[in-house]
Order: structure tokens, then C-alpha cells, then sequence
């Protein structure tokens, strides 16, 4: 089981997907150079295989292993490329979409960890781990999270929301403000900054 398992959908944003490498990868040198264990991680998706993102970049994932209790992987979700909030409600209809959700429940469900960004957050709220919770996206799509999930309280001026072992940071870039937290409480201080300075993050 790795350390963080990025799960890639159909048309997701590449910038969170590759911001998401690259800071782990970071973070994975600094601490092998400091003598320290390396972050694991994987880019997994509903079916494994290649992924079409955004823009016709595309990702070879695995396929997402079946969720286990008390997992110690974060789940990363970044972000998926709409243009308004009905082409996102129809997207998450689709079949890798709802495979996630089911992955993304059962994850939580079990004890585990789980960070999105953007748009993907409204997968959590699909898989109803947001209820009864604080959380953001990004401002465009604030106000339609607020309609379908009053029982979430969505704080849409915030960058970054922790709420038990729910994550969920803005629009497409905050992704890397997620990735920074989730270093630092996994790896260090010492690592996230390192990592946020060699980036300038």
C-alpha cells in the first residue's frame, strides 16, 4: 500500500495531476538526500490503464485496489476539467465517476484519509463524506456545492479546509496547498518546506 494513491479520472485537470508528482517526487529526494523514509505513492484509476486527461495529455494508471480498513494511503483526487456546474453534475454520472464515489465511501468508511481539490470535491459529496462538515471548492462552483449538500458548510473564501479526515482544498492550483499540508503531517516540517522552496510553491 503506498503513501498517497492519486486516483486519475476521465478529463481531470493535468496541472493537479502533475503538480501532485512533482511535489512528491520533491519530497521524495529531499528526504532520501536527509536521510529520512521517502513518501510512496501511485497513480491509480477506476480501471487502471491509460487515462485521457484534459487538453489530450494522458496518464497510465493501475487499476484502484479495493479498499482495506484502517488504511494509512491518503486518497488524492485532483480536480476534473468542466466547464459549468451542469456539465460536472452529468459527468459524475459517468461510470469511472461512479466507481470513484464508491471507492472514495468505502475509504472513509474504513478509516481512511481522503483530499480533493476543485471540482472533485464534489465527488466526496457524491460518496457523503461531506455531510455534517466544513469544506471548499473552487468559487465558481461554491454556490452549487452549497445547494446540493446543505448539510456541508462550504467556506468558498478558503483556500484549504481540514475537517477529521476529510481534505478539501480550491480551484485547480490549490491542489499543491493540499499536497504542503498533507507533507507536513506526514513527512515533516522540514520536507514540506524544503519541497515548497525547490518548487516555490
Amino acid at each position: 500500500m503506498k503513501d498517497f494513491e492519486v486516483l486519475v479520472l476521465e478529463g481531470s485537470n493535468p496541472s493537479g495531476v502533475a503538480m501532485t508528482r512533482d511535489i512528491l517526487a520533491a519530497a521524495a529526494l529531499l528526504a532520501a538526500r536527509q536521510g529520512e523514509a521517502s513518501p510512496t505513492w501511485g497513480f491509480y484509476s477506476p480501471m487502471g490503464g491509460d487515462v485521457r486527461l484534459q487538453g489530450g495529455i494522458s496518464a497510465t494508471t493501475l487499476r484502484l485496489p479495493g479498499r482495506v480498513k484502517n488504511s494509512k494511503s491518503v486518497l488524492l483526487i485532483p480536480g476534473i476539467w468542466v466547464t459549468d456546474a451542469r456539465e460536472l453534475a452529468e459527468r459524475i454520472k459517468a461510470d469511472d465517476c461512479r466507481r470513484a464515489i464508491r471507492s472514495i465511501a468505502a475509504h472513509v468508511a474504513g478509516g481512511g484519509q481522503v483530499a480533493a481539490s476543485c471540482s472533485a470535491v464534489f465527488l466526496l459529496q457524491a460518496a457523503g463524506v461531506l455531510k455534517n462538515r466544513q469544506a471548499t471548492t473552487t468559487w465558481w462552483l461554491a454556490p452549487e456545492l452549497a445547494r446540493i449538500a446543505p448539510g456541508t458548510g462550504v467556506a468558498a473564501n478558503r483556500i484549504l479546509c481540514v475537517d477529521g479526515p476529510i481534505i478539501t482544498a480550491g480551484a485547480a492550483f490549490a491542489q499543491s496547498d493540499a499536497m504542503l499540508y498533507l507533507l507536513r503531517k506526514r513527512c515533516g516540517t522540514r520536507i514540506a518546506e524544503g519541497v515548497s522552496r525547490v518548487l516555490l510553491l
